[in-house]
């Protein structure tokens, strides 16, 4: 379905690789729109290829590169900023924290088909109170730790497990914490879930809340979400909208297969 022309997204064995991948140690160009090519960042990669990208490494062995950095970024020094300029786009209804001495919060995020990438880091701790709506939440940690709660049940995020909520949640944010958060809409999900199983789905789609980190179904559904964050990375303005498009669609496989969820049992018996 790629063109020729898209070199990226193709496995090609390079003289100085030993094998076959996506290699990006000199700049490319991916493909050529109306208004110019795309190109990779100036940033200096080396010899960093694309399938080694990792962003959620345990002791230490995460890359450095801070994801989506360059797509909506947002420095907040004061609560007052952070609730004002942001509260509203991550659903949150109350913003506030305990300690406003050295309140520093920087964001950034990237827009995808069926929902949105987010990375938050804090300084200091801080606390969102989240209203329903029609997505769930991914939260996956990068440093530091967090607790999401909803339905009378708290979940730490932290470099052990990840979560997945609902929208409406609470979430508190301790000192220095970093995290990926995906927003993906419940209704696309159940429509995959649907076109995957030539099932109807009369029930709500529900997801366990703890992933567990280090796990083979964790490992599998972190590499996408790796791959895309490197696509998204590696460009300067945005990437491809088709292969994006088809990363969020593997993500959101993984998502239903790898994540313990309610209708996990109409995917196994197709």
């Amino acid at each position: 379905m790629f063109h020729r022309s898209i070199k990226l997204a193709l496995a090609v064995t390079h003289k100085h690789c030993l094998e076959r991948h996506v290699c990006i140690s000199t700049p490319k160009r991916l493909h050529r729109p109306a208004n110019g090519s795309i190109a990779c960042t100036n940033f200096d990669v080396g010899e960093r290829r694309l399938s080694t990208w990792n962003y959620f490494g345990t002791g230490g062995t995460a890359d450095q590169s801070v994801p989506l950095t360059g797509h909506e970024n947002f420095a907040a020094g004061t609560v007052a900023d952070f609730r004002t300029r942001l509260a509203a786009k991550l659903g949150a209804q109350r913003v506030w924290t305990e300690s406003t001495d050295d309140f520093a919060a920087r964001t950034s995020r990237y827009e995808l088909p069926s929902g949105d990438l987010w990375f938050i880091q804090t300084r200091t701790s801080l606390t969102l109170e989240c209203s329903e709506g029609p997505f769930v939440r991914v939260q996956i940690q990068r440093a530091g730790s967090g607790l999401t709660t909803f339905n009378a049940r708290s979940i730490m995020v932290c470099d052990a497990q990840s979560c997945i909520s609902p929208a409406g949640a609470t979430l508190e944010f301790g000192a220095g914490f970093q995290q990926l958060v995906w927003h993906v809409s419940r209704d696309v999900l159940i429509r995959k879930l649907v076109a995957l199983t030539a099932t109807p789905v009369a029930r709500p789609l529900s997801f366990a809340p703890v992933f567990t980190r280090g796990t083979p179904e964790s490992t599998a559904f972190l590499a996408i979400l790796n791959s895309i964050l490197a696509n998204i990375d590696c460009t300067r303005r945005n990437a491809p909208v088709l292969f994006i498009a088809e990363l969020e669609h593997a993500l959101m496989l993984s998502l239903l297969q790898n994540w313990e969820q309610n209708l996990r049992g109409l995917l196994e018996s197709n």
